[in-house]
């Protein structure tokens, strides 16, 4: 199955879902947001399908972020939490969803690309891959669930540095943090992911479904703080600075006076 923005390849009870936009590093914009929801509820109500892996097209990037252009163009609060709702919700029905879901990450791993990882149940990465939230040089903040899952994953610490920071960090330093739960090469990832996916696969689906469903409830956040910070960013003149100036490929300064 295939569309412009999602490729799918089924090999057993393993399902691999590819974002399909290389060109542009895989990027989250509406179209692509839109078509992998659709894509995963359609697999999760697919009892032939009994784990599935989320990748990239292409060597570069895994999901570099929000498409940023798409983003810049948003007007009004409304517009705002719209695109930051739709993508809350496909990362949470990710959490949520019956079926163990992993990230096989090769390349940019980036802002909502991350958020999108952070989701997945596993995170399998090759050694040239580059984990970040880039939000904070560009005047605007994680709206994906970043702020809540990363610091239940690689503790506060940690992700307030890369929050706060917006620096990256490489494959090796997202496994000593517990970002990704294994690192491999380039070469091997795909074996790699489809070997736990089948691993996955042969595990009690029953036993899987509840798991996930406790664990959620048991670490369920209130996104509201993280979507009204993410609207606020839009009201502030830094917004336009940070992305406009990322778009044009040029050096910026905030005036924090």
């Amino acid at each position: 199955m295939q569309n412009q923005k999602i490729d799918v390849v089924k090999r057993g009870t393993v399902c691999k879902i590819i974002l399909n936009d290389p060109k542009h590093l895989n990027i989250l914009g509406a179209e692509m947001i839109k078509d992998l929801d659709k894509t995963l509820r359609k697999f999760s109500n697919d009892s032939s399908c009994r784990s599935i892996i989320i990748t990239g097209a292409g060597t570069k990037a895994f999901c570099a972020g929000g498409d940023l252009k798409y983003i810049n163009r948003l007007s009004g609060p409304k517009e705002v939490a719209g695109f930051v709702d739709s993508l809350k919700k496909l990362t949470i029905n990710i959490e949520t969803m019956p079926k163990p879901v992993i990230a096989e990450i090769n390349g940019y791993c980036l802002g909502g690309g991350l958020e999108l990882a952070l989701a997945c149940d596993i995170r399998i990465a090759s050694s040239r891959s580059t984990f970040g939230f880039p939000e904070a040089t560009l005047g605007i903040m994680p709206g994906g669930g970043g702020t809540y899952r990363l610091p239940s994953i690689v503790g506060m610490g940690n992700a307030k540095y890369m929050i706060l920071t917006g620096e990256r960090i490489d494959a090796n330093e997202a496994f000593r943090i517990g970002l990704v739960n294994a690192v491999t090469t380039r070469i091997k990832l795909d074996a790699y992911s489809e070997r736990i996916a089948r691993l996955l696969s042969s595990n009690s689906q029953s036993s899987i479904k509840e798991a996930k469903l406790a664990l959620y409830k048991n670490s369920k956040p209130d996104y509201s703080a993280e979507r009204d910070g993410f609207i606020k960013c839009f009201k502030h003149r830094d917004r336009g600075i940070g992305i406009k100036a990322f778009l044009d490929h040029r050096p910026h300064s905030f005036d924090n006076g």
